[in-house]
């Protein structure tokens, strides 16, 4: 799903959407890399994604940011994350299967040079 961006050539794209239409609940649920494979760029780091999360949340959407390593070492946890933030907006119950996870491990937004370091150390490749 892709939002316009007033004055742009370009459009904001979610990795995945949660939408429930019924309770006017639209969540964007973002992946971050620390930088692209192939060139080393940093593509997500500390304040980089600010003007972006102020968008959508202008538009009314809910912004749920992961580390890639977060959902490659524990995507059921992540599920689950996802599922409680929606129980605590809507009140819509957790589904048992997700019930017996807990939360995934704190990832701290890393800064660009961070991402640069990450890079050049091949960090993807570790998990």
């Amino acid at each position: 799903m892709a939002l316009r961006i007033p004055d742009c050539t370009y459009s904001y794209t979610a990795d995945f959407v949660y939408v429930d239409e019924t309770h006017n609940l639209y969540i964007d649920i973002e992946i971050d890399e620390p930088y692209i494979y192939g060139s080393g760029e940093p593509i997500h780091y500390l304040g980089k994604d600010d003007q972006r999360n102020t968008f959508f949340m202008n538009k009314g959407w809910v912004t749920i940011r992961f580390a890639e390593k977060q959902v490659c070492q524990t995507p059921d946890q992540c599920c689950l994350f996802i599922a409680e933030q929606i129980h605590q907006l809507l009140q819509q119950p957790i589904p048992i299967t997700l019930q017996k996870y807990g939360h995934p491990k704190p990832i701290l937004c890393w800064t660009e040079q961070e991402a640069r370091q990450m890079a050049f150390e091949n960090y993807r490749n570790q998990y």
